[in-house]
């Protein structure tokens, strides 16, 4: 047998899963995700993108990839909208409560150095905050129990026989690839997060300030929100913007 490499293989698989990318992410108006990252990087995804990388790209296709794997077509949740801000939960649950799928090379579990017992991970920052929007939206659009075929609340649409829990829920899936780091690889755990209306209230408050920050810029065009100010430190390791970011 002989073996070699063939990078045009590559490049034909990559290009195809950058275009499903780009159709995917394009979107008009200011969105939830686009507030809790970095809004730098929000601004210049808008007003002049750069093509993804493609970690990004790879990153990507294993989300959405599992998401028509994992997900039926009619638990499917549509887009919210919410002071002029978008939102797309990922699907409804068989609990008729709003769900997000994550997958994650994070361990399912670690050791607590206190009491050196193992406990599960913790969430990623962005997770939380993306579900408390969701929840806050939700609980906004007004929750209650349908009858009928096919139930709506706001624009999200519940399959038949599905009841709200409330809007201070949500359920969340996560596919951690690499399990606890200990075979047998990957492992599935399934989550349902609960915040108080106190939680809520205040993330959508800091929410409200970075929309305004950013459409501020939108509006003028003349520069983004000042880098590495707007974003969390991990944010900017890979960023496909560092150079406009260095020089600003």
């Amino acid at each position: 047998m002989i073996r070699t490499p063939n990078d045009q293989l590559i490049r034909e698989t990559l290009e195809h899963l950058k275009k499903l990318y780009i159709d995917t992410n394009r979107h008009e108006g200011i969105h939830l995700t686009d507030l809790i990252y970095c809004l730098t990087r929000s601004y210049w995804d808008k007003v002049d993108p750069l093509p993804p990388t493609d970690e990004e790209v790879l990153l990507f296709s294993l989300g959405w990839g599992l998401q028509q794997v994992l997900v039926p077509r009619e638990q499917d949740a549509e887009v919210l909208c919410v002071d002029g801000i978008y939102m797309s939960p990922d699907f409804i649950s068989l609990g008729g409560v709003m769900a997000e799928l994550k997958t994650t090379r994070q361990s399912s579990r670690r050791k607590n150095p206190n009491s050196k017992e193992y406990e599960p991970s913790p969430f990623s920052e962005t997770w939380v905050e993306q579900m408390m929007g969701y929840c806050y939206a939700n609980q906004k659009l007004h929750i209650g129990t349908f009858e009928g075929p096919v139930a709506n609340i706001g624009s999200i649409r519940l399959p038949p026989g599905f009841v709200s829990l409330g809007g201070t829920m949500y359920d969340l899936l996560i596919l951690h690839m690499m399990g606890s780091y200990s075979p047998p690889f990957p492992l599935l755990k399934g989550w349902r997060v609960e915040f108080t209306t106190e939680e809520l209230q205040e993330f959508w408050a800091t929410t409200l300030v970075r929309k305004a920050i950013l459409t501020d810029c939108l509006e003028r065009r003349h520069s983004p929100p000042e880098p590495k100010l707007w974003c969390k430190e991990w944010e900017c390791e890979s960023c496909r913007f560092e150079i406009r970011c260095m020089a600003l």
